[in-house]
């Protein structure tokens, strides 16, 4: 598993402008010291003075290591789908692939499989469009979460994937 991770929250989501008019984004349940109906924000939980802030249902993403502080800022984004292209093209280490080697494969010695299993069919739709193919060969998907291609050498495909950024790991 990666060190960092990718998160998704949909919820009601706090839109913050601070005195140099900048906008950060936070899930409304980490910065709200009260019921949300009267509006209480934790001055303590913001870094600076909010100008306005303003509550509403969305959704955000991020990249964290869970059980430590690194995280990237909250992102706002309006579909699913798009959380995850946008994670995936910031931060492509945050997606393993596994891959299995398969020596009775017709295709050769080194032929097998390249895999990964994603948390959403949106995960693995945005997957798919991120890598266009892997030692010619293009990856699919099984209609579901599950992303993978048959590769002719599985080396090649390896490689290829760490080329592009994205970590990998030797499922014998």
């Amino acid at each position: 598993m990666p060190f960092m991770q990718p998160e998704i929250f949909d919820g009601l989501v706090l839109t913050v402008t601070n005195e140099m008019g900048d906008e950060e984004w936070f899930p409304a349940e980490h910065v709200l010291s009260g019921p949300i109906s009267e509006g209480f924000i934790d001055p303590e939980r913001l870094a600076y003075r909010a100008r306005s802030a303003e509550i509403s249902k969305g959704l955000l993403w991020r990249i964290s290591a869970p059980g430590y502080l690194d995280a990237t800022e909250w992102i706002p984004a309006d579909s699913e789908e798009e959380c995850w292209e946008l994670m995936i093209n910031q931060d492509p280490s945050a997606f393993t692939f596994c891959w299995d080697y398969s020596e009775d494969d017709e295709l050769g010695e080194n032929a097998g499989t390249v895999w990964r299993y994603c948390e959403s069919k949106a995960e693995a739709d945005a997957l798919v469009g991120a890598i266009v193919s892997l030692d010619g060969s293009a990856l699919e998907t099984d209609g579901g979460a599950f992303v993978y291609a048959l590769c002719g050498n599985v080396d090649n495909a390896v490689s290829e994937l760490e080329d592009s950024g994205f970590g990998t790991k030797d499922q014998n």
